[in-house]
């Protein structure tokens, strides 16, 4: 009987990389995971101890050739797209590193209007539009079909439209989830053969929950709403409820049992109004535990089929700022800025009485500083003056969401640290990390000018500053304008 089973499940998966009927996104199945790898598990114990996964993810607008100066997206879009997702994803310890933008560089006809995730990312591989090691997030004024694709379950490459981006909406977490490794609840749901059954008592015949639809238990079997059948005018959803009350059956005839957890669902599709009710507002403890598991079984395939792993970057990641400098003791304008989405508090730290140079942020790992017990101030992850998201000098960082009671990073400079004396660009001119390298030397002067780093080709570079103790400090950045 398992046997049987188990050519099904294969049947199954052969079939969804051609079969879905798509009108608000498009996603393929091209995944090599195998489905019996999954635990298909529901319990919130076990989504609990689920360590930490911090991801990179890097944001590209598509404009159009003629009208290059016009972005899809800007810096303040982006950073409030950041606090959605992470606001979201954080919950359950999948985590964003914001890496950066590029609003420039991206110009084509084709792909700003009309073109599929497909054949973005293979313009983007061919005209270097493309960070490896990141989630690729593409944003064209639209798509030929739909309001946002993901170019398979899982990947990194996916995008929405310019307007599902400009006004933050659900789209994003829906392509994110199938980056993550989720199909639509109503996956096949029209197919006679293999449909996702209503019954959820594993005991009976008819159950194949784990098996059919999107592979997740306590997703309910449902049709496709506001359009059984395939039109418009069949109304099944309530959206000033977010209820279900059409009467259809399951390819068995059953009637289905959907709740209001179900039609909010994130992967739920439908036709309009519902995708703009606003009743789209969470995932289920499956599909968490789906999106978890989907980043170890990719993380355990060889390195040529591994979709996810380049992506995932360190905790560690996260204490680092994604713009700004600290102060060594040189005029550096900006103050170092943290992406928003997170809850942040500041603790008053020092290195005074111990041989510790917090002149700069102490390593992650390093936890010997002198935590003085007070709070210096708190960042709520709901705050949108991105600007105030900084760390202030004298104090060390605590991520709320990471749940760790031990702050990190002290820097504690009191203005008598070491003076900077110049420094070393190296321009890695392939935006990857390998041997093809150009260098310049650079003066004291140039080293504390942020303007000058502004004026660097848009590219990957490693920045070396020398100081007057002989000490150096690495830094990488990516030059995005």
């Amino acid at each position: 009987m398992k046997s049987k089973v188990f050519i099904l499940c294969l049947f199954f998966l052969t079939q969804s990389i051609f079969s879905q009927n798509l009108m608000n996104c498009s996603t393929s199945n091209g995944s090599l995971i195998n489905e019996e790898d999954y635990s298909h598990s529901i319990d919130p114990i076990y989504l609990a101890n689920f360590e930490p996964v911090v991801l990179n993810i890097f944001f590209w607008g598509i404009n159009k050739s003629s009208s290059p100066n016009v972005p899809t997206i800007n810096e303040q879009t982006v950073l409030q797209n950041v606090a959605y997702i992470n606001k979201e994803f954080n919950q359950f310890n999948i985590f964003f590193k914001y890496i950066g933008y590029d609003n420039t560089s991206f110009n084509s006809d084709i792909h700003y209007s009309g073109s599929s995730i497909h054949s973005i990312k293979s313009y983007a591989k061919n005209n270097g539009h493309v960070i490896e090691n990141s989630f690729n997030f593409y944003v064209p004024r639209k798509f030929d079909l739909g309001g946002g694709q993901a170019s398979g379950t899982p990947s990194r490459f996916l995008g929405v439209s310019e307007n599902n981006f400009q006004n933050v909406t659900y789209t994003i977490l829906h392509e994110l989830g199938h980056s993550l490794g989720l199909l639509h609840t109503e996956h096949e749901w029209d197919n006679s053969s293999i449909c996702e059954r209503v019954t959820r008592n594993p005991a009976d015949i008819a159950y194949n929950a784990d098996c059919a639809g999107d592979f997740v238990v306590d997703t309910a079997a449902k049709p496709y709403f506001l359009g059984v059948g395939g039109t418009s005018n069949e109304i099944d959803i309530d959206i000033t409820t977010c209820t279900y009350i059409g009467s259809g059956t399951d390819c068995g005839g059953t009637p289905y049992q959907i709740f209001e957890d179900d039609v909010r669902n994130y992967m739920s599709k439908g036709y309009p109004p519902y995708p703009n009710s606003g009743c789209h507002d969470r995932f289920s403890i499956g599909q968490k535990i789906r999106m978890l598991e989907t980043i170890e079984l990719d993380s355990e395939l060889i390195v040529v089929n591994q979709k996810l792993f380049p992506a995932i970057t360190t905790i560690a990641s996260l204490y680092e700022p994604y713009d700004g400098s600290y102060d060594l003791g040189g005029s550096f304008p900006n103050p170092p800025t943290f992406q928003p989405g997170f809850d942040y508090e500041f603790v008053d730290c020092s290195c005074s009485s111990i041989p510790l140079n917090c002149d700069l942020p102490v390593l992650y790992e390093e936890t010997s500083f002198q935590d003085l017990g007070t709070i210096y101030g708190t960042i709520s992850c709901d705050e949108n003056n991105y600007t105030s998201i900084v760390h202030p000098n004298h104090t060390a960082i605590k991520i709320i969401q990471l749940d760790d009671p031990q702050p990190r990073r002290c820097w504690d400079n009191n203005g008598t640290g070491p003076q900077p004396i110049g420094g070393t660009i190296i321009r890695f001119k392939d935006d990857l990390f390998n041997l093809n390298i150009s260098r310049e030397q650079i003066d004291a002067k140039m080293i504390i000018d942020e303007s000058y780093f502004r004026s660097l080709e848009k590219g990957l570079y490693k920045i070396e500053i020398y100081y007057d103790n002989g000490t150096i400090d690495e830094r990488m950045i990516y030059v995005r304008n």
